[in-house]
């Protein structure tokens, strides 16, 4: 029949008269609008990502093709909330691999973010602006070979520009409206029938937030609602700037905003004096309107010091920041190209090569400063604060790695921890050590040291050998000291250990049960003043009412 075809002249001249009414149907059937420019019978996940023969395709990577032309699609302000809020969702690596992530849209509406555990925030993220589209259901090659769900509603795959090829970033969502959000709102956000500017969107998301706001709905934000707001967007700006620029938008002096006044609220709040100062210092192209790749390197140069900048490098900066496409198109940094650059971990005074590990780590382990924490169980005063494993959680999570435990004798035969001496709440010894085996390691590798201040009789110093041993397990260090070698171990050698720095009892006191024990000469909550403790417990134990005690 396909030999025939040709033959039959007249069927292909009526055919476009026939099929003027499907040059319509694109519009309401996204993905099948490409496809009878190539192969009416072609798949499509052949139509998205075709490899030619011999050649072998990157991960993710799909041939380039031109972006298609859709009708503007609509999104609400709640979308577009809930694609600032996040998601989490599965990332499918290489079609087999499942990754879960939390994926979010910048507050700028400009870049779609994931944390990732072993990329840095530079390579775990993708402009919208180098997003060509987004394909519901599973229509990439890499992505039709996973096979772990058979709900193509929950699949959807980015097609975006990573240099001189195209990538697919393949997601599965929680539930199909959940997946729906994110291609429609992508889809607006990417330029269908959205002006590059997002102001309309912005718009839309501004009056979400102001909505939201309105707890009474009388169609006005006071300054306390305001600085709630601000707070549920984790917006690092102090009070008092609030309170100045929220004065400066109430342009009839009611103490109010309407929406018109929000809008001015955010616009100021957005905007850094101080960048664009630097920004028009430097900017020569189009009236000042952007800086060039020269202006740029000058910049670099003489206002960050930064030795060895490049062309080639600032040309990156301005393609990986610059939200506009004139601007990526013709290497041109706009302001606001320039502030989310100058608001980015590129120029952090921090060394990045210092976010990892750079010194010599088999150096023994008394030639290094080592983070440590005074009085870690507490979470207030010393004094009568309460005392809390959620301390040693806190210093453990921020790379600390000497905690201190002042241990003394508790009922039952239990050792407890807290100040001696003092009104600071008491707790388990046992407790401390579960809590330190679950966090010891979470910030770094190398070795956690327990500080033990000991006060505890030897038979519970006997229960708390037993459970360090029991708890910690293989973690504890036990190897005998080689006190011919001199030196302590390296950090590298004591990795993934628990060390114990303790003073320990004479020889002929060790086996004696009665005895009390004590070996620290650390005892500070001793030096305390009676005086200020009996003062904290008459006021703790004044009536609250108002009465004479």
């Amino acid at each position: 029949p396909k030999q025939e075809e040709p033959k039959q002249e007249e069927p292909k001249q009526e055919e476009p008269k026939q099929e003027e009414p499907k040059q319509e149907e694109p519009k309401q059937e996204e993905p099948k609008q490409e496809e009878p420019k190539q192969d009416g019978d072609m798949k499509p996940e052949e139509n998205v990502a075709p490899q030619t023969e011999g050649e072998e395709q990157k991960e993710d990577e799909v041939t380039p093709k031109e972006k298609p032309q859709r009708a503007p699609i609509s999104i609400s302000g709640k979308q577009i909330k809930q694609l600032l809020i996040g998601t989490e969702m599965m990332k499918a690596k290489k079609g087999r691999k499942l990754f879960p992530r939390v994926f979010y849209i910048t507050s700028d509406l400009v870049r779609i973010i994931w944390n990732s555990k072993t990329k840095s925030v530079a390579k775990a993220q993708i402009p919208l602006s180098q997003i060509d589209d987004v394909l519901p259901g599973r229509q990439t090659q890499s992505f039709g070979l996973y096979l772990g769900t058979d709900d193509e509603d929950l699949c959807f795959s980015i097609i975006y520009r990573d240099g001189g090829r195209q990538n697919a970033l393949d997601l599965i969502a929680s539930t199909p409206e959940e997946a729906d959000v994110w291609v429609k709102g992508l889809l607006a956000l990417t330029g269908s029938g959205v002006p590059e500017s997002t102001s309309e969107v912005r718009s839309r998301w501004l009056r979400a937030l102001f909505d939201e706001a309105d707890v009474n709905g009388d169609g006005t934000l006071d300054l306390k609602e305001i600085i709630r707001m601000m707070k549920r967007l984790n917006v690092g700006i102090s009070q008092k700037i609030i309170k100045k620029k929220f004065k400066d938008a109430d342009s009839d002096g009611n103490a109010i905003l309407d929406f018109d006044e929000f809008c001015g609220l955010f616009r100021e709040l957005s905007d850094y004096p101080e960048i664009r100062k630097l920004f028009n210092l430097h900017a020569t192209a189009e009236n000042g309107s952007y800086m060039t790749v020269d202006d740029f390197l000058d910049f670099v140069l003489h206002e960050q010091s930064m030795e060895g900048a490049t062309v080639e490098y600032c040309q990156s900066i301005i393609e990986k920041y610059e939200p506009s496409e004139y601007g990526k198109n013709n290497l041109l940094l706009s302001l606001d190209g320039f502030g989310q650059y100058m608001s980015s971990d590129d120029t952090d005074i921090f060394k990045r090569s210092h976010h990892q590990v750079y010194q010599d780590m088999t150096q023994p382990l008394a030639h290094y400063f080592i983070a440590s924490s005074h009085n870690t169980y507490l979470l207030e005063d010393q004094l009568s604060g309460p005392s809390s494993i959620d301390a040693y959680i806190r210093a453990l999570k921020r790379g600390c790695r000497c905690v201190e435990l002042d241990c003394w004798d508790g009922d039952d035969n239990e050792p407890i921890i807290y100040h001696g001496h003092t009104l600071t709440s008491k707790i388990l010894f046992k407790d401390v050590i579960a809590a330190i085996k679950e966090y010891a390691f979470v910030a770094t590798p190398y070795p956690l040291i327990l500080s033990i201040e000991n006060h505890c009789s030897v038979a519970q110093q006997h229960v708390m050998a037993d459970y360090m041993s029991d708890i910690l397990g293989n973690l504890l260090y036990k190897e005998p000291r080689n006190e011919s070698l001199g030196d302590l171990p390296s950090p590298e050698e004591l990795k993934y250990k628990i060390l114990v720095k303790a003073k320990k009892l004479p020889k002929e006191l060790e086996e004696k049960d009665d005895d009390d024990g004590e070996v620290s000469d650390e005892d500070e909550g001793a030096d305390i003043d009676e005086l200020e403790v009996q003062k904290v417990k008459q006021e703790s134990a004044a009536p609250t009412d108002g009465t004479e005690p």
